[in-house]
Order: C-alpha cells, then sequence, then structure tokens
C-alpha cells in the first residue's frame, strides 16, 4: 500500500467543526461540540500504474477528489516457490485498487 488517505462528509469534511488526522494506518477525529454526522472512511490504496502513484502524490489533506478503483477484499500471501502463507484482510476500512485519480479543488471539502 502506498497510500492511505481518508475520505469524509458532513460534519467531517469540514475542518472548522472536527480535526481529522491518519497515522499508521489508523484514524482519528476529534470534536469539541455537538457529535459529528456524516461519514469517515479510510482508504488503503495500491496504485494500479506509476502513472496514479505520481498522481495520488499531489493530493492534499482537506482536497476535493475522485478516487476510483476496485476494492480488495483479500490478498493470498504465497513464497517464492508457491508456498501458501496465509493471507490479509482489511479490518473496517477499504482496500482498494485505485485506477483513476482526479483533483477536483484543492483545500476546498465538500461537506
Amino acid at each position: 500500500m502506498s497510500h492511505d488517505i481518508l475520505v469524509t462528509t458532513g460534519d467531517y469534511a469540514l475542518k472548522d467543526v472536527v480535526d481529522v488526522s491518519v497515522m499508521g494506518h489508523k484514524f482519528f477525529y476529534h470534536w469539541d461540540d455537538a457529535a459529528p454526522t456524516g461519514t469517515i472512511n479510510l482508504l488503503h490504496i495500491f496504485p494500479a500504474t506509476a502513472e496514479i502513484f505520481d498522481q495520488l502524490k499531489l493530493i492534499r489533506k482537506w482536497d476535493n477528489v475522485s478516487i476510483s478503483g476496485r476494492e480488495i477484499l483479500k490478498i493470498d500471501k504465497y513464497d517464492s516457490e508457491g508456498k501458501y502463507l496465509g493471507y490479509m484482510t482489511d479490518a473496517g476500512c477499504n482496500t482498494i485498487l485505485v485506477t483513476s485519480v482526479t483533483i477536483l479543488a484543492n483545500e476546498t471539502p465538500v461537506p
């Protein structure tokens, strides 16, 4: 995974209402007044190409973006000799093979 991107709507997309951050593949948020409404999703990103990787590097906090791709539900792991080593699934987040990235507006969240 090359990136963790937090996608928010509603109050979670209002930087004056909710403070959000991502560290170590986990998201954190804090608010001072009434409990926020809206959605908050953490995307664990696998870029499909080097071009997509470069586009993902341009995204900054609070940008309004469109990200498309396929969700990965399970990753099977094998060693170099083909021996099955186990699998990975994502608990609570979304692991995405990203095929398209568009920055719609810089530092302009949409509630």
